[in-house]
C-alpha cells in the first residue's frame, strides 16, 4: 500500500477511505502557524493552547453525550471543525 487515500482492496482496485493529505493541504498554513506559535512560546505542556484544546474537547464531548450520541465515529463526527476553530483560531 502507498500513501494516504488508499483503502481496502476490492476485486483488485483500491477503495478510498480517507485522504488526510487533501484535508491537510486545505488548512496547512493555519496548522503550521498554530504549531509555530506553540514552538516559539516553548509552552508544550499545560500552556494556553493546550488548555484551550482540552476545554474545547471537553465541551464538545459534553454536547455529544447530551445529544444522546455515543462513542466511535458518531461520537467524533464534527470534531475537525471544532478543533480547527478552537486550536487554530486561538493561535491568531
Amino acid at each position: 500500500m502507498g500513501s494516504g487515500g488508499e483503502g481496502k482492496r476490492d476485486g483488485g482496485r483500491m477503495i478510498p477511505i480517507l485522504d488526510l493529505k487533501v484535508q491537510y493541504e486545505s488548512i496547512k498554513d493555519e496548522i503550521n502557524a498554530a504549531i509555530a506559535e506553540v514552538l516559539e512560546s516553548t509552552q508544550f505542556i499545560l500552556g494556553p493552547v493546550v488548555r484551550d484544546l482540552e476545554q474545547a474537547w471537553t465541551d464538545h464531548r459534553r454536547r455529544i453525550l447530551r445529544s444522546g450520541r455515543r462513542f466511535g465515529c458518531d461520537g467524533i463526527s464534527g470534531s475537525q471543525g471544532l478543533m480547527r476553530e478552537r486550536v487554530v483560531g486561538a493561535a491568531r
